[in-house]
């Protein structure tokens, strides 16, 4: 499931954004724009009007391919929301781990949450999703 919730969240992404001509154009605009900044900054030049200007065009575009980037959020959000739910209601009750520790007070209630057990070494479903979420957060972030 892990790996279908990647493989949508991917296409999607690609269908939504990166498809479109006009976010290619612009972001081997942003990447042309860098390069040619990096070489006047190289220039050791302090009162350039071309690299304020350049610097001025790279911070409008790159604004602008985040707003182009903005759909693919909404479509991740949609899809967490529905594999969450989908995951929830499988899972409801059910413990889908067991911590070698138990937790301390502050994480017992968000790791034991979905469990019907007095014991907190049991871990929910909830904590376990919010983990498998924040990796892929963290490799898709591109």
């Amino acid at each position: 499931m892990n790996f279908k919730f990647l493989l949508s969240y991917l296409g999607l992404t690609w269908y939504l954004v990166h498809n479109k001509e006009s976010f290619r154009k612009l972001k081997s605009q942003v990447e042309k724009n860098n390069k040619i900044l990096n070489k006047l900054k190289k220039e050791l030049r302090k009162d350039d009007k071309k690299k304020v200007k350049l610097e001025k065009d790279i911070r409008i575009d790159s604004a602008k391919l985040a707003g182009m980037r903005f759909y693919s959020l909404i479509a991740l959000a949609v899809i967490m929301f529905i594999v969450y739910r989908t995951l929830q209601s499988i899972y409801d009750g059910v413990a889908v781990a067991k911590l070698p520790f138990e937790p301390i007070s502050i994480f017992r209630r968000w790791t034991h949450m979905g469990v019907k057990s007095d014991d907190f070494s049991y871990c929910g479903m909830v904590s376990i999703f919010s983990v498998m979420l924040q990796m892929y957060l963290f490799t898709i972030h591109f």
